[in-house]
């Protein structure tokens, strides 16, 4: 899963420090999986604020969600 760290950004235009991550415990092993099944990241952004991105090719991503009953949906799912 990509977790792109955008926090010590000066500009908007600065991609930021991006690292893949595999594993750091059980649960977010799962959380990994899930991501990667479905072509997620994770960002954070220079407010510290974490938003769940979509690569859209060629090194770019966009918002995976758009509002929050999107977000409460994909949560309920989850727990499934």
């Amino acid at each position: 899963m990509r977790f792109i760290d955008r926090r010590n950004c000066k500009s908007a235009f600065e991609k930021g420090e991006s690292r893949e991550i595999k594993s750091m415990g059980a649960l977010t092993q799962e959380a990994v999986k899930i991501a990667e099944q479905n072509g997620l990241g994770v960002m954070q952004n220079r407010g510290g604020a974490f938003r769940v991105i979509r690569a859209c090719g060629l090194g770019a991503y966009e918002d995976f969600f758009s509002t929050l009953e999107e977000v409460d949906a994909f949560i309920k799912n989850l727990k499934k």
